[in-house]
């Protein structure tokens, strides 16, 4: 009976045990794949690094170009043209948008004062509607006689 005992304890033991090599297999190929897909992204991200540095590097030098191209030219303050006309636009944009804005708010309060006179007049109206009725009634009823 003892010896059933250790023997279904060990069986067990050794059931747990294979379920714990299983799991630490399972661990180890999804911590594999994590590395190798945290590898690949970080040979992605130094690709980018690179394309993006040689990009900036090759914008400067066209700039750079340009800029001796203008002077080379005669141009003056190119880059001062190219900066203030877009500002000079956006300013004027600005402009008209808070014009357009004043006078929708001018708009709303005119009717804002049209819709409470508008109120008023039917508060009234239907304070006379009520001697109306009574008056209508005694009418009615006279005439009825």
């Amino acid at each position: 009976m003892q010896q059933y005992k250790h023997e279904k304890e060990r069986n067990q033991w050794t059931e747990a045990e294979s379920r714990w090599i299983s799991l630490t297999e399972e661990l180890r190929a999804e911590v594999e794949a994590n590395r190798s897909l945290a590898e690949e992204m970080k040979r992605e991200l130094d690709a980018e690094r690179k394309c993006s540095k040689e990009l900036k590097d090759a914008l400067q030098i066209a700039i750079d170009d340009v800029k001796k191209a203008t002077s080379e030219a005669g141009v003056r303050n190119v880059v001062s043209k190219l900066i203030h006309t877009p500002a000079a636009e956006t300013s004027a944009l600005k402009a008209a948008k808070e014009e357009e804005r004043r006078i929708l708010i001018d708009e709303n309060r005119g009717l804002q004062y049209q819709l409470k006179d508008t109120s008023e007049a039917m508060q009234a109206a239907g304070e006379l509607l009520v001697p109306l009725k009574e008056v209508e009634g005694v009418v009615t009823a006279k005439v009825s006689k």
